[in-house]
């Protein structure tokens, strides 16, 4: 999609992984996780759906597709469907947990 938008692939990557991008995600929502606590809160649930759909619309309108982010939709909708919606966006691990084992 960075393309599609006209934006520079190295560029994008660069801009995600770069040190302390991920490793403070990890470190920010992992604990979260860990003690089933979501909170308190940096970005809800509901925050996250709200970026997710103008996200998904910009993909739209270029034609890209977006398997991996449709199916995250999916769950962060389940999330707060659960009651989560305030909660950390942490608390999509809920969703996950509740899903059947394959």
């Amino acid at each position: 999609m960075a393309e599609r938008i006209g934006l520079d692939p190295q560029q994008v990557w660069r801009l995600v992984t770069s040190e302390g991008t991920i490793a403070d995600q990890l470190e920010l929502r992992g604990a979260l996780i860990a003690s089933r606590m979501y909170g308190p809160s940096s970005a809800t649930v509901s925050d996250c759906i709200t970026e997710l759909r103008q996200i998904t619309e910009l993909a739209q309108s270029v034609q890209s597709p977006t398997p991996l982010l449709d199916m995250a939709a999916v769950l962060y909708d389940v999330a707060a469907s659960m009651g989560y919606g305030h909660h950390d966006s942490s608390a999509v691990h809920a969703s996950y947990v509740q899903l059947p084992h394959p």
